[in-house]
């Protein structure tokens, strides 16, 4: 039979079932109703008006979670049913904002904070292309979505920092012009509403890694302008923590290493050790030459004498290179200085033990010495 048929002999239809099929007459009827529900509710909507008893709950959300209708058309389906009226709300939210959304989506974002959270930055993401978008319109719509399907889930602080991230995000190609720090930012610690300035400082470490994710080992880098970029966001007259202070050192000394030559994507710098990001820069493009550019990356890596490990460095690559007047220079510099490092004794040890450059043997012999 047509669907159109059946809608409209569904009272006799369940009657001859229930009279001939008594026992599963209820499941039936059911099949069919949920047969022809992928895409039109008519017939489980007239089974509902003369059977109410067989439309479960649980039936109304297997086929609303099945269905394919979106919109104005599943928002109308919903109320005709009577059926999760917070999530027909939400939905007419998320089409005011030009975020068109299935059921399914929606009722399984309830469940968990991981998928509560890409309900709204979906929202987000479709709010923020709007043209002239309004922030108090959006972050009002977004608070009424939480409100309505996941109140317990996420919290105030939790909202504004999800909105706040986006929202930077939005505004990086800008440069973070217009940003609206009256929204989000709490600087006098008035409001569990807005974020803590020690919160937002937080936020703005946590962008700037976002940023130096997706740049490249080159001059220039656009994501690694913005990483720094964003580290200037501290509102008002307040001072940017130790945190992002030192953030922005090593910003500097990831564009340094790029300057030098260094392939290393800036993503991987925070996984290794400074040791070995200063050995790496030193031993490509003759770099053990710039003894001045090694020692200013040594320094915003944190090493200690920073410009004896440098040149302790600098001086192990002149070795391997031959290059005799250079490592000269650096071992009578070191000789002078500083001389208590490993790395200056084994390599003047291993000179002395090869034979090479007899006339260095003196200063070799006086660098060893603790």
């Amino acid at each position: 039979m047509k669907e159109s048929q059946i809608r409209d002999n569904i009272n006799r239809i369940v009657e001859l079932f229930e009279e001939f099929h008594s026992k599963t007459a209820a499941e039936d009827i059911l099949q069919i109703a949920r047969t022809f529900s992928h895409k039109n509710f008519a017939i489980l909507h007239s089974l509902w008006n003369i059977r109410r008893d067989y439309v479960s709950k649980d039936l109304l959300i297997s086929c609303f979670s099945e269905s394919t209708l979106l919109g104005p058309p599943l928002i109308c389906t919903m109320e005709k049913f009577e059926f999760e009226p917070n999530i027909s709300q939400a939905i007419q939210i998320c089409l005011d904002f030009g975020f068109e959304t299935k059921f399914s989506v929606v009722f399984e974002s309830r469940t968990s904070d991981e998928l509560a959270e890409q309900l709204l930055l979906r929202f987000l993401k479709s709010a923020f292309q709007m043209p002239e978008p309004n922030w108090i319109m959006i972050f009002d719509g977004m608070k009424n979505l939480r409100n309505l399907l996941f109140p317990e889930i996420i919290d105030d602080q939790k909202l504004m920092k999800i909105f706040a991230s986006e929202m930077l995000s939005k505004l990086a190609n800008e440069k973070f012009l217009g940003f609206p720090f009256h929204l989000v930012v709490d600087i006098n610690s008035e409001t569990s509403k807005k974020l803590s300035l020690e919160n937002w400082h937080d936020l703005l470490l946590s962008k700037s890694l976002e940023f130096i994710d997706r740049a490249l080992p080159k001059l220039n880098d656009q994501n690694l302008i913005l990483a720094r970029e964003v580290l200037t966001l501290v509102p008002g007259k307040q001072k940017p923590s130790k945190e992002i202070e030192k953030q922005k050192e090593t910003i500097s000394m990831i564009e340094t290493c790029i300057q030098m030559g260094s392939q290393r994507l800036p993503a991987t710098y925070r996984f290794c050790s400074p040791e070995i990001i200063l050995q790496e820069v030193i031993s490509s493009n003759k770099n053990y030459k710039q003894v001045k550019k090694c020692a200013e990356i040594s320094k915003l890596l944190g090493l200690k004498p920073a410009v004896a490990k440098a040149m302790a460095y600098c001086a192990v690559e002149a070795a391997k290179s031959d290059d005799v007047s250079t490592l000269q220079k650096y071992i009578q510099k070191l000789n002078s200085t500083c001389r208590d490092m490993p790395i200056i004794y084994f390599v003047c040890k291993d000179i002395i033990t090869s034979g090479k450059w007899q006339h260095l043997k003196e200063d070799l012999v006086n660098c060893m010495k603790f």
